[in-house]
């Protein structure tokens, strides 16, 4: 019998990091959505153009976190 570590824990809507990996996952992926809003805001002079540029990666990088918490949650 097999049993897997939870690396996340579901608490609502949300999914928190419970182990050292569920944070480097979850940090890793904070710093580059930051990263990538810095480069978009460097580029674009106007908020609301920044902000069209920056949101759909933002939502894409949120779904990949959701899909990993999910997949890495362990046995319930």
């Amino acid at each position: 019998m097999t049993t897997t570590h939870a690396h996340f824990k579901r608490t609502g809507w949300f999914y928190w990091p419970a182990s050292w990996l569920g944070y480097v996952i979850a940090i890793a992926l904070f710093v580059h959505t930051l990263w990538v809003a810095k480069l978009v805001n460097h580029h674009i002079h106007s908020l609301r153009d920044a902000f069209y540029v920056w949101f759909p990666f933002a939502c894409c990088t949120f779904l990949a976190y959701e899909w990993l918490a999910k997949k890495l949650q362990g046995n319930k």
